[in-house]
């Protein structure tokens, strides 16, 4: 398996990100709850390492960063002697500060799962999650600490997407359950998987009571069912470990389709999943390690070929355009975009096949990331046809891992169609 080479940042550039250690649960209070922070000066004496001018901060960046990883170093009640535990989380406090469901950090255990899972092996109870929106809190951030348990009144201003099955790995205990790709994630082991909910209906019923559309007592009652909910909140990063982590051990789930519940118990296990078979002329591929040299080995004399890219996400978007590049002829097939107004780069292929065979793809909602651009560029350029609607996120990830065996995800560019530089297009 090839997995992704380490990026090991070096401690004189990540201690000098050393705030977001030093901030702590501030931060992610912050960045959980949307909580502005009190002013550093009312928590701790910082002497002369911060001038203030008028309220705000006035020294540079660089030093700012340097000097607080240096404060960490000499106040901290115990010797500060891992570098390493400092460095992950400045990175962890970082990446989980730009609120992107696709740009997370993962610790240890949770990234040998991410690799693992890239290369179709699984654990748990066979299922891969994702985060979609809920209501107006579509899109927006999501906890980035999954063991903080925020306060009831926290609670009801969540901005949190819903955590939400992209696919059911075949013959593994959820598939068994009849669980199916697109349902919620309700509770885990009797406890409730916070979403944005509480904030929609909070929001709506302090509305129709100031518009005497409800009585008090029916507004209190709301109340109580918040109450009663975050006194067993779960947060979605936790729910989604205690679903995709351990090869023993049993799991109470409620899954949620379409306003009903279905309670499931389930067994973890694990399974695997082949990365390339060919069954009855159809060929089933996953974008991980070689899988262009092995495309490229099957479709030899054919002049037509059929991919299932059903069941696929979480592929390397460099192998995709290396199997791009078997099936296609050289081209531009779309571009990268990003939000910082750059300009689009052409998503090309250079050396392609110049007598490339007829292609036909099938895909569903479980075709994402590097499969679902793989089909819409083909299907787009007719050089293919396509079979269903894939699930989106076109989204290209880089995966970085860290010295201590964790890691993170960073969406560094969106696939489009088209050149564009607007937030419309990358969406």
């Amino acid at each position: 398996m090839n997995q992704p080479r380490p990026s090991i940042l070096p401690f004189a550039v990540v201690a000098t990100l050393g705030i977001c250690a030093f901030l702590g649960s501030r931060v992610r209070n912050f960045v959980d709850v949307g909580r502005p922070l009190a002013p550093l000066g009312d928590r701790i004496d910082s002497g002369d390492l911060l001038a203030q001018r008028s309220g705000a901060f006035r020294v540079p960046e660089e030093d700012y960063f340097r000097e607080l990883s240096e404060l960490l170093r000499r106040e901290y009640v115990e010797p500060v002697n891992d570098e390493e535990k400092l460095a992950s989380g400045a990175v962890r406090g970082m990446v989980g500060s730009l609120g992107d469901p696709h740009s997370l950090y993962y610790d240890a255990e949770e990234f040998r799962v991410l690799l693992n899972a890239r290369v179709g092996r699984y654990e748990g109870v066979g299922v891969e999650l994702g985060f979609t929106g809920f209501g107006s809190n579509q899109g927006t951030r999501i906890d980035p600490e999954s063991g903080s348990e925020p306060e009831a009144a926290e609670l009801t201003s969540l901005r949190v997407p819903r955590l939400t099955v992209t696919a059911v790995v075949p013959g593994g205990p959820a598939d068994a359950a009849g669980v199916k790709p697109g349902d919620y994630v309700y509770e885990v082991d009797g406890n409730w998987v916070v979403t944005g909910e509480l904030s929609e209906r909070m929001s709506q019923a302090r509305k129709d009571f100031d518009e005497k559309k409800i009585t008090i007592e029916q507004l209190n009652e709301i109340r109580r069912e918040v109450r009663a909910k975050s006194e067993r909140a779960l947060m979605p990063l936790r729910a989604r470990d205690k679903l995709t982590i351990g090869q023993t051990g049993q799991v109470t789930v409620i899954w949620e389709r379409a306003g009903k519940k279905l309670t499931t118990v389930l067994v973890k296990q694990v399974k695997e999943v082949p990365t390339f078979a060919e069954t009855d002329g159809t060929i089933q591929l996953r974008f991980v390690d070689d899988a262009d040299r092995r495309l490229r080995e099957a479709i030899q004399g054919k002049a037509t070929v059929k991919l299932d890219l059903r069941n696929n996400s979480g592929g390397d978007f460099q192998v995709m355009r290396r199997c791009l590049a078997v099936v296609a002829p050289k081209g531009t097939y779309g571009y990268l975009n990003t939000r910082r107004g750059t300009d689009p780069i052409p998503f090309s292929v250079s050396m392609g096949n110049d007598k490339p065979p007829k292609v036909e793809i099938l895909v569903d909602e479980t075709t994402r990331g590097a499969a679902h651009v793989f089909a819409q560029a083909l299907g787009g350029t007719g050089k293919a046809v396509v079979k269903g609607r894939s699930g989106g996120d076109p989204f290209v990830q880089t995966i970085t891992q860290l010295k201590d065996g964790s890691g993170y995800t960073l969406v560094t560019h969106v696939w489009a169609a088209k050149a564009s530089q607007t937030k419309e297009a990358a969406k």
